[in-house]
């Protein structure tokens, strides 16, 4: 499944999760007053600690940097 998805879509099933993930999650950081935590949790992650990483690996920011930019804008 992997390889037929990767070979059609040209990356891999776990990276368009992550990708789908973070996309929810910014949405989630910059139209709500939902809680890091929370918004962790609606995104599938189990640890506020993974989702932190994982969000910071994707936008080069914390979720909290990330919703005062947006907040500013």
């Amino acid at each position: 499944f992997a390889r037929h998805f990767a070979s059609r879509y040209a990356v891999t099933p776990q990276v368009w999760l992550t990708q789908v993930r973070m996309a929810l999650a910014a949405r989630l950081l910059a139209n709500g007053d939902m809680a890091v935590g929370r918004v962790a949790e609606a995104c599938g992650y189990q640890t506020q600690a993974a989702f932190t990483r994982a969000f910071k690996s994707c936008y080069a920011v914390t979720p909290g940097q990330f919703r005062l930019r947006e907040e500013a804008a």
